[in-house]
């Protein structure tokens, strides 16, 4: 009977058991691995979505801002107009031609905001 050989304390294992489980380990390992580097790749590529994407609201932040101000110097020209017609009504040519001086350059601001769009 060979199972009384056993309970008598010597159950060691030897080198080929351990060389069978190499396999084993090795594939284990293998496909922690592997899984890391597709969730490294995975991360990657969204990583540069996200940057396109920014990039893109980034681009269009500024053109809706180059507008915006665009449309801001237009107005405060628009203003400054008013205010030399009025100027111009009572009289007041230094007034008058302070404002207009001042919508000239509004205009020039308003158009070089716009052609940067």
């Amino acid at each position: 009977m060979k199972t009384a050989l056993v309970t008598d304390g010597n159950n060691r294992l030897s080198v080929w058991q351990n060389l069978r489980l190499m396999p084993l380990f090795s594939f284990i390992f293998g496909g922690i691995l592997l899984l890391f580097a597709l969730c490294i790749g995975l991360a990657s590529w969204f990583l540069a979505q996200s940057n396109q994407s920014l990039n893109d609201a980034t681009e269009e932040i500024q053109t809706r801002m180059g507008i915006s101000n665009s449309s801001n110097h237009l107005r405060t020209a628009r203003l400054y107009v008013i205010q030399a017609g009025a100027a111009a009504r009572i009289g007041e040519m230094d007034l008058f031609r302070d404002n207009i001086a001042r919508t000239e350059k509004r205009i020039q601001q308003a158009r070089d905001g716009s052609a940067s769009i």
